[in-house]
């Protein structure tokens, strides 16, 4: 699974993803590859992702500059995608005035930006219920986000896909040890005492489970206490299991 970007994104987020994620372009072991998407501007598995510098989010609203508005490519993103989800990055709004120009005040301006931004907000989940929404502070973040997600939807998928169990004359593994030894940086030794310890990857994912449990097994910190629980997003527990 690759992260797949649209090319007419911003220029300098494309080369920051394709440095971390590597180009499949020029490798075959790169997780990013560049096409002319219909719809959203990154797709990573099942999600679609429009987005959006905060500037260009409060332009797109009113349609400044724009032949389409933030409307009209959400409709696209929820027609065409299982899991549509706008993340914004930044949180400085910047307004351009010529210089010498007095008929505008830049404070109102901006004042002006961030109240059309809240009122986009405000109206976000009425008009697109199964939209989900994110904001981060910085492209660098963003581009953090966006490798964190593709690593998460490609544990997802390894724990979710028929596992080809190697058999032996004594031994036959365990498919659910091979999916969670998948999990980076969680040994077999973690798998198995993580079985033992919920009894079946459902109850080890359900909601109920909390960080603290999992650090109660040797060898299981706070970040890989995380990182498994981040996997519930995307696997579908029956909280009766």
């Amino acid at each position: 699974m690759v992260v797949v970007i649209d090319d007419r994104e911003n220029e300098v987020v494309i080369n920051k993803l394709l440095l971390k994620l590597g180009d499949r372009r020029y490798d075959e072991r790169g997780n990013a590859e560049i096409k002319r998407l219909q719809s959203g501007d990154y797709i990573i598995g099942d999600i679609g992702i429009e987005a959006k510098e905060i500037n260009d989010l409060w332009k797109s609203i009113l349609g400044i500059g724009r032949t389409r508005t933030i409307i009209a490519q959400l409709a696209d993103l929820v027609e065409n995608f299982e899991r549509p989800m706008l993340v914004v990055y930044g949180n400085q709004i910047k307004v351009y005035q010529r210089p010498g120009d007095r008929r505008t005040n830049p404070r109102q301006d901006i004042a002006r930006a961030y109240a059309v931004i809240t009122s986009f907000k405000q109206e976000l989940y009425h008009r697109f219920p199964t939209i989900q929404f994110m904001q981060v502070d910085t492209m660098d973040h963003f581009v953090d986000w966006v490798a964190q997600m593709h690593k998460n939807q490609a544990i997802a998928r390894r724990l979710e896909a028929p596992m080809h169990v190697r058999r032996t004359p004594r031994v036959q593994e365990d498919p659910r040890i091979a999916a969670l030894a998948a999990i980076p940086g969680i040994t077999e030794v973690h798998a198995r005492a993580m079985l033992e310890k919920f009894g079946s990857v459902p109850r080890l994912l359900r909601s109920k489970t909390t960080q603290r449990e999992l650090m109660e097994i040797p060898g299981i910190g706070r970040s890989k206490a995380r990182l498994i629980l981040s996997l519930r997003d995307h696997y579908e527990v029956n909280e009766d299991e």
